[in-house]
């Protein structure tokens, strides 16, 4: 999942609660992700000007509905209390299978 980080945001603030939330996640559900979760610090977008940050999760096949929904609505209601014009866009969940 790369979560898309407006200018006006601060890089800390946001990788602590992400953390927080997807560690959260990870206790409560543990038997659908597998591992804790991986945090890959924020990246620059290089030609796109624009910061994201990774976060990795490593889920049982067919259980991606927690990431889509749960975790994903979690991290925008925590965005949009620091940038009210944050959107479900700003945020693209990938899936690769390893």
């Amino acid at each position: 999942m790369d979560i898309q980080l407006p200018d006006e945001i601060e890089e800390k603030t946001v990788i602590e609660a992400v953390k927080s939330i997807a560690t959260g996640l990870y206790n409560q559900q543990k038997s659908i992700i597998l591992e804790k979760p991986e945090i890959f610090g924020v990246k620059e977008a290089k030609g796109g000007n624009w910061r994201y940050l990774r976060v990795k999760f490593r889920l049982w096949p067919g259980q991606t509905a927690i990431i889509e929904t749960t975790f994903k609505q979690r991290v925008i209601g925590f965005m949009k209390k620091l940038y009210p014009d944050y959107a479900d866009w700003m945020i693209t969940i990938v899936y690769r299978v390893e």
